[in-house]
């Protein structure tokens, strides 16, 4: 408990027989320095003649569900004589607000929604002013905090190659509402080919957005170098970055080539890169290589494949 003679500008507790100051704001100062209700009424009538208010702490982490009211105040003193008196008493419930701390990176939002009062908190996700999680555009239900978020953002509902807005919105149990937001360029997310024009060459789910094409062939010709690009968007490091040719196109007497670098070029079937950052690009080079025994096709085409480990 506090108390004040000012009617709540400041606050302040009793010991040694004397009043102190104490800010109720800070609640771990305010539980180790504040009046039980004995203290209260050990005070002398003459250190209470100005009272106006008191300030009560309720520590709520371990009653989650109860609704807290004050009934009664009981104060024993002997014989006042100076008219102590209560009127217009208030109760205050102090609540410390919950707090979000999450990233967007990758299309995913990863993060922790905690309450330093150990109380229950819920949460929703806006995705450019509509609901996105839950769907039904409701707050999730109460839960323990801390709690992990772990939402992938599915990129068929960003606006691409706009501005998108992002916002996550947070509740504790006594119904007090804060925000996160944060606005991004839409785009997709996992290890993405590109050329080197920077045009992605296929897309989140494998589909095909442009071809790296070498045009018609002649059997026994060894095609131009291609430059291709690799870009980390996961939204999080990768190790070990393994890059093939899917076996399955393999043709007979035409070999699709791998080097590091364009000059010279150094054919190999495969590359292996190492630690590779967020937002960190790759780049190697493919040619390709026929023999002069090469079957004709005139729709042939090859498909490379990468693999990482997360860090």
């Amino acid at each position: 408990m506090a108390a004040s003679f000012d009617s709540g500008q400041t606050w302040k507790t009793y010991r040694f027989n004397k009043w102190f100051d104490v800010d109720i704001t800070n609640l771990t100062l305010f539980m180790r320095k504040g009046m039980s209700l004995d203290t209260l009424n050990s005070i002398p009538e003459k250190d209470l003649t100005g009272l106006t208010r008191l300030a009560y702490y309720f520590d709520s982490s371990i009653h989650y569900e109860n609704i807290y009211a004050l009934d009664e105040v009981m104060m024993v003193m002997d014989s006042p004589r100076n008219g102590v008196e209560f009127k217009d008493m208030s109760l205050q419930l102090l609540n410390t607000t919950a707090t979000v701390n999450v990233i967007f990176s990758g299309n995913k939002l990863k993060g922790v929604l905690d309450d330093a009062d150990q109380g229950k908190v819920k949460y929703r996700v806006l995705l450019n002013g509509k609901p996105y999680y839950p769907e039904e555009g409701d707050f999730t239900r109460l839960m323990s905090s801390p709690f992990n978020i772990d939402i992938g953002i599915d990129e068929r509902k960003v606006n691409f190659g706009a501005e998108n807005t992002l916002k996550v919105e947070f509740q504790d149990y006594w119904g007090v509402i804060d925000y996160w937001e944060t606005k991004f360029i839409g785009s997709y997310s996992g290890l993405m080919f590109m050329d080197e024009s920077g045009d992605f060459l296929s897309d989140t789910f494998g589909g095909i957005l442009k071809q790296l094409d070498y045009g018609v062939i002649i059997a026994g010709q060894t095609t131009l170098t291609k430059k291709v690009r690799i870009k980390n968007l996961l939204g999080y490091a990768v190790d070990n970055v393994y890059l093939e040719m899917d076996k399955k196109f393999e043709t007979e007497g035409v070999e699709v080539q791998l080097s590091r670098q364009a000059n010279p070029f150094l054919p190999i079937d495969y590359l292996i890169y190492g630690l590779t950052q967020p937002d960190e690009s790759i780049d190697f080079y493919i040619r390709i290589a026929t023999d002069i025994h090469a079957k004709p096709n005139p729709n042939g085409n090859f498909e490379m494949k990468v693999t990482a480990d997360r860090v």
